[in-house]
């Protein structure tokens, strides 16, 4: 896989046209993201001036039209639930060997990448990315690749992402873990996953959520969508 050249990576100028969510960690800490559609970057301060990252407004129409091998594996995974343990075993089981792969993940994830820099990147490939299924190559679905999803305690995983983002200097010393939990759990809006629920499948995830949350100081609502 070639090295990228210097300055490539480069997100562009916000405008009025872009949608940037802003939540606050705490009255110090505000955290900022560009959303496409359903897929978000996060903005490091700086971001903007740095060579990085993609720009995620160039780089997604790109992924998903990404040219892929019938033999190609995607691994989808949200930050912090174990995609590199994940990266690791497959790679390992893909060559039967248990040596660590050389090539780091970052090296093999998406949306860190333009997908020509991935063209003499030895097959099988091993892919891994934290966007959602839908936002991959479209080819990786009609040539029926591997696609491996990985999912954790979300308890486990707000705890992960915690201390990840603090060590990374995302937000201050000072910031508590209850701030940011806080933080984390009002952002955005509640996916499709509730709408897809029967009646009494809402009814019962109410009666548990309610049962289970009600020491919870802070208020989390939701809104269901209407599906024809």
């Amino acid at each position: 896989m070639a090295t990228p050249p210097v300055g490539r990576y480069k997100i562009g100028p916000i405008t009025e046209k872009d949608t940037v969510i802003e939540y606050a960690i705490t009255p110090r800490n505000t955290v900022k993201s560009l959303q496409v559609g359903d897929a978000i970057q996060h903005l490091a301060p700086g971001s903007e001036d740095s060579s990085f990252l993609p720009d995620i407004r160039e780089i997604l129409p790109l992924i998903q039209d990404m040219p892929v091998y019938d033999d190609d594996v995607f691994i989808i995974a949200h930050a912090k639930t174990g995609t590199h343990w994940t990266w690791e075993i497959v790679n390992m089981l893909m060559k039967g060997s248990t040596d660590y792969e050389k090539m780091s993940k970052a090296r093999r994830q998406l949306e860190l990448h333009y997908p020509d820099e991935f063209t003499d990147m030895p097959r099988p490939r091993v892919f891994n990315s934290h966007l959602l299924l839908h936002h991959n190559p479209k080819q990786a679905i009609a040539k029926k690749c591997k696609v491996i999803v990985v999912q954790r305690n979300p308890k486990d995983t707000v705890v992960s992402l915690f201390y990840h983002m603090k060590a990374s200097g995302s937000f201050d010393a000072e910031t508590t873990f209850s701030e940011f939990l806080s933080a984390w759990l009002k952002l955005g809006e509640v996916g499709d996953w509730k709408n897809h629920f029967t009646v009494a499948e809402n009814e019962e995830f109410d009666r548990i959520y309610n049962e289970r949350m009600k020491d919870i100081k802070f208020t989390y609502k939701y809104t269901l969508k209407t599906v024809d």
